[in-house]
């Protein structure tokens, strides 16, 4: 009697396991790219902002020359999340400036973050006054004056950091982009013109 239980766990077992194995692992729920960091900060290839330095009157263009949009499915996270990278050419700083947005901050966080040369210049989805490392989105104007014309809805983030080689705020216009960048220097390069290559 015993012989026969033993052989009907051990083939109930098995069963269970076969059933199993037939199944298709689980798939990993996937965070976009939200409509917000869009908006603010991702632009075609081939766009390009010209901004004015308003105490030397030095000219900067800033364009974008490659970028690529992806899925990232590796990693130890249980989820899968868009993310860009962009090339950025300055002409005053004769350089390439690395930037990107990405989604994976969504699931924990709640926001889409994009970040130039290893600093994080915006956060979507947040109100005034909420920080994140050494990013403080500080202000939302509904209109902003610069170098003779009006922006709406414009978003200021500054970075708390004494770093002379990054930004100390970003003037965010939806889309546009950056329309003012103060820097610890004492530069204040504003938007003079710009291109949106759509």
């Amino acid at each position: 009697m015993k012989p026969k239980k033993i052989l009907f766990l051990i083939l109930a077992i098995i069963c269970c396991i076969a059933a199993d194995c037939d199944k298709e692992p689980k798939e990993k729920p996937i965070y976009y790219l939200d409509q917000e960091i869009k908006d603010y900060t991702l632009f075609p290839v081939g766009s390009y902002w010209i901004y004015e330095d308003s105490l030397s009157n030095d000219i900067d263009t800033v364009s974008i020359i490659s970028q690529t949009i992806k899925i990232f499915a590796g990693g130890e996270e249980p989820f899968k999340y868009e993310y860009f990278k962009q090339n950025i050419v300055t002409s005053y700083y004769n350089d390439t400036l690395f930037g990107g947005g990405s989604a994976w901050l969504l699931e924990s966080e709640g926001f889409c973050e994009y970040s130039e040369t290893g600093w994080l210049r915006f956060i979507s989805q947040k109100q005034v006054g909420y920080k994140f490392d050494e990013l403080l989105y500080e202000i939302y104007y509904d209109s902003l004056f610069i170098i003779n014309k009006w922006y709406k809805e414009v978003k200021v983030f500054t970075i708390l950091t004494q770093d002379s080689s990054s930004l100390e705020r970003c003037y965010f216009k939806k889309n546009i982009g950056i329309i003012k960048k103060e820097k610890y220097d004492g530069k204040v390069w504003e938007l003079l013109n710009y291109y949106i290559n759509n």
